[in-house]
């Protein structure tokens, strides 16, 4: 067992496990999507299609999925293994337990508020195929004409599509697409994207369509889109992979920090210097940001990161081309605070030649890097609960 199997462990501070226990109800539920290998969940004996059945006695329904977003010395969780027919209740430290889950359909059916237009549950019932909760949901979203410019506008015309009624679908879905696509993540386009591809095949346009899902493909490397392009070429397309994966980072960057009282020079071969071979560096590219949703999300679950796998981590250089601060984000800037509070290295500093991002490319902002000791890169993502635990396994002996 490695290093972070047994770190894991040490995390478990009490485990019950009883068999021909009965299932709680699916509304209540969330659905435990990806879980690390060697994170505490994994430990306790948690997998995939489980159910997370509660958290500290409140049912998982009610809370988000974004458990890092609140901070705690200790939290006890009630999963449900539905192949073993088992409960699992395990009390943990606040350490994230390295799961990703999202809500069942039927808890998005019984809690889903329209006022609060939440397209990642739309996307769940998409996912799901739920289409009759889909296009009532989606409706209820977009009455009166309220957000008419968010993907509840595309998905309620795939729900549309997928009952039979394929030029008014087609037709939300093209305005979704040319009017407010841009605005949004890419998983939408790439939604999107895969239905103007089933419309130009319903046309005729075969190679047209293949073409487009390639690119949707492209945009939400998911299932589905696979599912199309196999059938139409024979091969299975794989996500696209991180060119600087397993290379050392190409930039020995130098940069002055800032918005600290004393700014100086830091390099990133002076960060990897002291790192021992099971610890590892992060990198996070803004690129032209100075922030934006996205970091501030990324901090509040680095926070979490840094309070409780600090042994395993060296310190967080962040990058931008931009020093001032926006006027109206000072709860992003506050993140930055709780970081340098908790005292692991925590840098911003100020690519002025802006030399990483027109070498690396970010693919977006932030893009987040993970160094050895040696400075290759051993990770490139968003840095989820799953992808830092089963980073640090990666090196760990």
């Amino acid at each position: 067992m490695g290093r972070v199997a047994e770190f894991a462990l040490t995390q478990i501070k009490a485990l019950q496990r009883t068999p021909g226990a009965p299932m709680p109800r699916p509304a209540q539920c969330q659905l435990v999507k990806r879980i690390a290998g060697h994170g505490v969940a994994a430990q306790a004996g948690v997998a995939p299609k489980d159910f997370l059945a509660a958290v500290d006695g409140q049912p998982a329904s009610r809370l988000s999925p974004r458990l890092y977003m609140t901070h705690v010395a200790q939290r006890t969780y009630s999963f449900y293994s539905r192949p073993r027919h088992e409960s699992i209740e395990v009390v943990t430290s606040g350490i994230d337990v390295g799961v990703i889950v999202e809500p069942t359909t039927p808890a998005i059916r019984a809690t889903y508020n329209p006022k609060n237009n939440d397209p990642t549950a739309l996307e769940i019932l998409w996912a799901g195929r739920d289409f009759e909760a889909l296009e009532d949901l989606s409706a209820k979203t977009l009455q009166d004409g309220r957000e008419r410019g968010s993907p509840a506008l595309l998905f309620h015309g795939a729900s549309l599509y997928e009952s039979g009624r394929l030029d008014a679908g087609a037709g939300e879905i093209l305005e979704y697409l040319s009017k407010y696509g841009s605005n949004w993540t890419m998983n939408f386009g790439g939604i999107a994207r895969y239905y103007v591809g089933l419309e130009a095949r319903r046309r005729g346009r075969e190679a047209e369509a293949l073409e487009i899902w390639k690119e949707a493909f492209q945009y939400h490397p998911v299932d589905r889109m696979a599912e199309l392009i196999e059938k139409a070429t024979g091969q299975r397309p794989s996500p696209p992979a991180s060119v600087w994966l397993q290379r050392r980072f190409p930039v020995d960057y130098a940069y002055p920090s800032f918005d600290v009282p004393e700014p100086q020079t830091l390099s990133l071969a002076d960060a990897l210097a002291p790192m021992s071979n099971d610890q590892l560096f992060a990198v996070c590219l803004l690129a032209t940001y100075r922030s934006n949703g996205p970091y501030a999300d990324f901090l509040l679950r680095w926070n979490n990161y840094a309070t409780f796998l600090h042994p395993f981590f060296a310190g967080l250089h962040v990058l931008t081309s931009r020093k001032e601060r926006y006027p109206d984000r000072e709860y992003h800037y506050e993140r930055e605070a709780e970081v340098r509070k908790l005292g692991l290295p925590f840098h911003l500093l100020h690519e002025h030649d802006e030399q990483v991002m027109m070498t690396v490319l970010p693919p977006g902002s932030p893009a987040i890097f993970l160094l050895d000791r040696t400075g290759t890169v051993v990770y490139q993502g968003d840095l989820d609960s799953v992808d830092v635990w089963d980073a640090l396994a990666s090196v760990s002996a």
